[in-house]
């Protein structure tokens, strides 16, 4: 755990500052679980992507393909 908060410049944690930490993240997520919703829907856009290599000019660089929930695909730069 030291490891990962010292590229935050965070020299030392202790094992209780993380339970607490952990402790005020589990009630906001419980906060976020139990909002109540609008009933007027909400909007929302599917994606997928993949990652191909390719030969461009004789070199190989990497391609991004793209498709949304319509079906419709694209080349992403």
């Amino acid at each position: 755990m030291n490891d990962s908060v010292a590229t935050l410049g965070i020299t030392n944690l202790s094992k209780s500052q993380v339970s607490r930490m952990s402790e005020e993240l589990d009630e906001m997520v419980a906060d976020f679980k139990n909002r109540p919703l609008d009933p007027g829907g909400y909007a929302y856009l599917s994606c997928d992507a993949l990652t191909i290599k390719v030969r461009e000019g004789g070199r190989v660089v990497k391609c991004f393909k793209a498709a949304c929930h319509w079906g419709q695909r694209r080349r992403l730069p």
